[in-house]
């Protein structure tokens, strides 16, 4: 899978994680803030 620097924009910012979920073959982070 390749990581999108979304991905990375994942883990500085919980509040958009979630979003690469959708998205098969892309790593996203289950980091979730609350």
């Amino acid at each position: 899978p390749v990581i999108k620097a979304t991905t990375i924009a994942n883990i500085a910012n919980p509040n958009v994680s979630g979003v690469l979920e959708i998205t098969p073959g892309v790593i996203s982070t289950p980091i979730k803030s609350g």
